[in-house]
């Protein structure tokens, strides 16, 4: 993954990427992880310097941006998974 982010970072002319992971933790425990802007840059591998989250909703959608780049999180609970308590 870190080599496809270094690529979009010295590729001025990239309209988007996308990346999907399939994590393994209830949608609370993700989204405390991913709604602090410091365990957010490592998840993105630090690629962008300085994170900063602009909109979020929890446990769906969270939205940040860099000097360098923009992106959005969008968590879907896995077919089958039990609703979060």
């Amino acid at each position: 993954m870190q080599e496809w982010l270094a690529a979009a970072r010295n590729t001025p002319a990239v309209s988007g990427l996308e990346v999907q992971r399939t994590l393994v933790k209830s949608p609370p425990e993700l989204w405390s992880e991913l709604n602090d802007v410091a365990t957010l840059a490592r998840a993105l591998d630090e690629q962008f310097g300085a994170v900063e989250i602009t909109r979020s909703s929890p446990e769906t959608r969270l939205e940040w941006r860099s000097r360098e780049a923009e992106g959005t999180v969008d968590s879907q609970r896995a077919v089958g998974a039990p609703p979060s308590a």
